[in-house]
């Protein structure tokens, strides 16, 4: 639910000031928000890895740069890089993200933003780079040292195994620090989401939130009327099961042949006439 406070009242200021003094910005997360917040916190304790896959709407983007804020807060000179799925038009995509988290920082505890390299830094020389991460713009971050990363919405990452794999994780080496990436199903069983979805999903670095989870705990942001009047409007089911109940349904538009299915694929037996046939028409031939 939007933030309903009245600023000219002398403690809630002075309650918001605290809490961004020290790092502790839970106030402003929805309940879905904070539930995805407790599986992280819980999965950092056996993994470097977190996976959230999530229904359109929930405010994942913002969820991710809130959560860098506060770990920037809490921890003087750490390094975290904000992954957006972009090669163009970097500034367009994060400033509506950044202003929503930022909308009550107090100025004094406001980072700067360094609109030429695309960062935030705070006054304990902690830091969060951003950065577009289709077109290849991830490989001019190589080298770097890292204590965590978010990709937003990964399933529009061109080579997502290639940013992770290649630039990511080799950042997060000498930190140990963490990755969490965040994103709705992509349409297509091959793209390179589905393979860490899988892993997550075994490996138990998964969270997931599909929009009646979503409609359970905030009720007042995602109002039962408003489900059935979007689900009505989406015109194909596969587009409503795979971006609002995040299930990993292929494309509908892209099957080659658009009425085959699974079922009809059966094994293929020779029968003892056709194989007597085939000996005889070879021994014909000799």
């Amino acid at each position: 639910m939007a933030l309903n406070l009245d600023f000219n009242d002398p403690k809630i200021r002075a309650a918001i000031q605290f809490a961004w003094q020290k790092g502790r910005l839970d106030y402003r997360l929805r309940c879905s928000q904070k539930a995805i917040k407790e599986a992280w916190e819980a999965s950092k304790i056996f993994s470097r890895k977190f996976y959230i896959n999530s229904t359109r709407r929930l405010g994942k983007s913002s969820f991710l740069l809130h959560l860098m804020v506060e770990e920037c807060i809490k921890n003087p000179k750490k390094r975290w890089a904000f992954f957006a799925p972009v090669k163009d038009g970097l500034l367009d995509y994060i400033e509506p993200i950044i202003e929503k988290t930022l909308q009550d920082c107090p100025d004094e505890f406001r980072p700067k933003f360094d609109k030429n390299r695309f960062m935030f830094n705070f006054a304990n020389g902690s830091s969060i780079l951003f950065r577009g991460s289709n077109n290849q713009q991830h490989r001019v971050r190589r080298g770097l040292d890292l204590d965590g990363a978010g990709v937003d919405e990964g399933r529009d990452v061109d080579d997502l195994k290639d940013l992770i794999d290649s630039v990511i994780f080799p950042a997060l080496f000498s930190s140990n620090g963490y990755l969490i990436l965040s994103s709705t199903p992509a349409d297509s069983y091959s793209h390179d989401l589905y393979s860490y979805y899988s892993l997550a999903e075994v490996e138990g670095w998964l969270y997931e939130c599909d929009i009646n989870k979503a409609a359970l705990l905030d009720p007042e942001d995602f109002p039962a009327e408003r489900i059935a009047e979007w689900k009505k409007e989406t015109a194909r089911d596969d587009v409503w099961q795979r971006e609002y109940l995040c299930k990993w349904i292929i494309d509908s538009t892209r099957i080659a042949v658009a009425e085959w299915k699974q079922e009809f694929v059966k094994p293929y037996k020779k029968d003892v006439l056709s194989v007597l046939s085939s000996l005889y028409r070879d021994r014909l031939g000799q």
